[in-house]
């Protein structure tokens, strides 16, 4: 036998009869939901869970991306659509095959479990269990989210100024926008920053959070008590929190007992005593945050073998598209060259750019530079993306390009596949309207790279 300890995003079909049910169903589920959904077969798995003191089986359709890609969240919310869908596929097999076969169920990947599809013994389960999902019990939301709200501290001021006085009290970078999958009942959280020393693993470490960012989140008893839930967990699963309020980054005294205690659990014996010895340090680090526009990249003129390794070109989002059109021809001397302060892995296809306009706050500050990546692989639903608009512009901003959210709904087509119905392009912002594209519009964009993180 063997162990597995992992946290996935799952549609589940507990208490099922047998194998056949089980595999049938959600096998017409799945390919349902590529007619219904900007996906791919590939994109979920089926796994069946037998019992060992009775015949029921439970039926999974689990989703293997790391944090999950949103698709099973995206089955319920469109699921009166997939059942009918998935109905349609078992009902009208072109050879009227008897159980299964290659026009119906059967596939080359599912040839596993071949055995057990039967085309009528799906359509009796989803006849019968019918369209709509009931709610069984609420499941926190994978990632608290800071949405603005009238009269909350500014997001990124608050931030910028932690990192300076992290970074002038001797603390180094720390690690930005890493999600901790927590057990299921609570899910994810980010925090702001954790931080690692040399006896911590990779589950370990130090979680620092700003609180009163936001009136919305922390004025509000249920986030509140979720964020108590979060943070207990952590402490009791080998880590440590330390909570600043934001109005704690304009108190000296309280600044130093909250880096005091982070040296203590670095084990950082020299930079807790100097913080405490010598606080010429929170001066500078106000002075900087008053005063100086950060840098967010430094130009470097790079040798050839550094190109992609150490560096990435600074490109203009306009001229992305057909800076990146033959990345095998890529014209390095076309560009600046900048180094970036990350923790993801430099390759080719990255560049940094500027985003203008507040369509995408708070995810992307106005005219903030972010590190992006192209070509932009697999599905695109859901995904934070840069595109290329060729007879439509951003009313925001006036340009052919963009940066949202891409949505997009589809149905069957003539010949058995699929055809896209609208594209959206959504912004972040709720004081923006997204961009609707119709099916005609397909042509006329181009999806370019995909925003992979804000830089400053």
């Amino acid at each position: 036998g063997f162990y597995a300890d992992v946290v996935a995003d799952v549609l589940s079909l507990p208490a099922c009869p047998n194998q056949q049910t089980a595999y049938s169903v959600l096998e017409a589920l799945r390919m349902a939901a590529t007619s219904v959904l900007d996906m791919h077969m590939e994109d979920l798995q089926i796994l069946v869970i037998g019992h060992v003191d009775r015949d029921e089986v439970d039926g999974l359709l689990w989703d293997p991306m790391a944090g999950g890609s949103g698709l099973i969240d995206q089955i319920c919310e469109h699921f009166d659509e997939v059942v009918p869908n998935a109905v349609a596929i078992v009902e009208s097999c072109p050879s009227a095959c008897d159980t299964s076969c290659v026009d119906c169920l059967q596939t080359f990947r599912n040839g596993y479990y071949h055995k057990h599809l039967d085309r009528t013994t799906a359509r009796d389960g989803l006849k019968s269990w019918g369209p709509r999902l009931s709610m069984s019990h609420e499941i926190p939301a994978k990632q608290p989210s800071k949405e603005p709200s009238g009269g909350a501290y500014p997001v990124n001021e608050a931030e910028q100024k932690l990192r300076h006085l992290l970074k002038a009290a001797g603390f180094e970078e720390g690690f930005r926008g890493e999600q901790l999958r927590l057990d299921r009942a609570i899910g994810t959280t980010t925090p702001d920053v954790i931080y690692r020393s040399t006896h911590h693993d990779d589950d370990e470490g130090v979680c620092i959070y700003l609180d009163g960012l936001s009136n919305h989140i922390h004025g509000n008893t249920k986030t509140a008590e979720k964020d108590q839930r979060i943070r207990t967990w952590l402490r009791n699963n080998g880590y440590e929190v330390i909570e600043i309020a934001v109005s704690d980054l304009d108190d000296q005294g309280a600044m130093i007992r909250h880096f005091r205690r982070l040296a203590g659990y670095l084990r950082a014996d020299d930079i807790r005593n100097s913080i405490k010895d010598d606080t010429s340090w929170f001066g500078r680090a106000e002075k900087k945050t008053r005063l100086e526009t950060r840098s967010v990249y430094r130009l470097v003129h790079p040798k050839s073998e550094n190109y992609f390794s150490t560096c990435v070109p600074l490109v203009p989002l306009k001229f992305a598209a057909g800076a990146f059109s033959d990345p095998q021809h890529f014209d390095h001397d076309s560009w600046e060259w900048v180094e970036i302060d990350t923790h993801r892995r430099i390759r080719p296809g990255m560049f940094v750019a500027q985003v203008v306009g507040k369509s995408m706050e708070p995810l992307i500050p106005d005219k903030s530079y972010c590190l992006f990546s192209t070509p932009v692989t697999g599905t695109r639903q859901d995904r934070t993306v840069v595109v290329q608009l060729s007879d439509e512009v951003d009313p925001e901003t006036g340009e052919r390009y963009t940066v949202k959210i891409y949505k997009s709904e589809k149905i069957a087509s003539d010949d058995g596949g699929w055809r896209h119905l609208k594209i959206i392009l959504k912004p972040r912002n709720p004081d923006f309207t997204p961009i609707e594209l119709t099916c005609e519009d397909e042509g006329k964009i181009e999806v370019v790279a995909e925003f992979l993180e804000v830089l400053g």
